[in-house]
This record gives C-alpha cells, sequence and structure tokens, in this order.
C-alpha cells in the first residue's frame, strides 16, 4: 500500500519494489518463518517406503532369488490369535503379547494379491499358502501402505514369515 509521501510497506519500501526488496526489509524472524513455510510442504512429497524391498507379484516359487525378505525390521512379530478360516478371508490379527489386553503391539494383517507369504526353510525361505497361517502360530510381518494407527493397527501385508 503507498500512502501519500509515496513510500509503502509501513514506509520501509518505495512503491514498486519487487518481492526480494520487500523480503530484504523484513526481520529477520519473518524472514524465517516465510522460508519454513515455503519449504514445510516438500517432505510430505517424498515416499517414506523403499522400493525394490518387495519384488511384484509371481507364480509360487521356492527359488531364492525370487523369495526376498525386506531389509527394514518387520513392523510385528506376534502370535497369530485369530486366522479367520472363512473362504476367501483376507486377513489375520497378530499379537506381540496376547496376554497384555492393552500396551502391546497388535494388528491386524490384511492380505492382498501381492502380498508374499513365506517359511523359513533351511539356510532361506520358501512360498506358502495362506492356509499355512493358523492361530498360534508366530509370525513376522512387513506392511505396505498407510497402516491405520488405532489398536489394534490396520494394514496391509507386503510380506508375511512364518517363524515357526
Amino acid at each position: 500500500m503507498v500512502n501519500s509521501s509515496g513510500r509503502g510497506f509501513g514506509g520501509r519500501v518505495r512503491a514498486g519494489a519487487g518481492w526480494s526488496e520487500k523480503m530484504k526489509r523484513l526481520p529477520v524472524p519473518i524472514t524465517l518463518i516465510l522460508a519454513a513455510l515455503a519449504l514445510a510442504p516438500l517432505p510430505a512429497c517424498a515416499s517414506s517406503e523403499k522400493t525394490g524391498s518387495v519384488g511384484s507379484a509371481e507364480t509360487a516359487s521356492t527359488t531364492e532369488a525370487a523369495n526376498k525378505l525386506p531389509d527394514e525390521q518387520p513392523g510385528i512379530r506376534g502370535l497369530i490369535t485369530k486366522a479367520d478360516s472363512a473362504a476367501g478371508s483376507r486377513f489375520i490379527l497378530v499379537e506381540e503379547k496376547p496376554a497384555d489386553t492393552a500396551g502391546s503391539l497388535k494388528a491386524s494383517v490384511r492380505f492382498n494379491n501381492e502380498t508374499k507369504i513365506y517359511r523359513r526353510s533351511g539356510s532361506g525361505v520358501e512360498n506358502i499358502d495362506q492356509a499355512k497361517l493358523t492361530t498360534g502360530k508366530t509370525v513376522s510381518v512387513w506392511f505396505t501402505g498407510p497402516v491405520a494407527q488405532s489398536y489394534p493397527v490396520q494394514g496391509t501385508a507386503a510380506v508375511v514369515l512364518l517363524e515357526d
């Protein structure tokens, strides 16, 4: 805004001054706040998922090349306390400490067509069917996509590893 003296912006910057000149005249804390606000959306554009850690869908195979476990730690390791045996059911409930009613990690784990299900076999892993994931078995689960931070957490499995 320009006043009668031809000066604008609180009398400190002349009319028609460019944005960079106005920024030079702002107090340092305001400049830092504006810079932080301008850069804040950038981390949201980055993906938190590692690429290449889980392979694409493939036919059942026992070859080591096709059965790579993700590099990161699993989202949960625990006992299967519910495995729905209904035809077509695609979920299990995994609990870190089933005796705890609250406080320990619990996860409702969904399966999709890309979910890899393995069992430890000698020095490697082998593909297995979801039907082998029964109540009382110990599993490690790596999630893919968003995980609802409810209790229990809810997410889709990228990889399920049967430990026993």
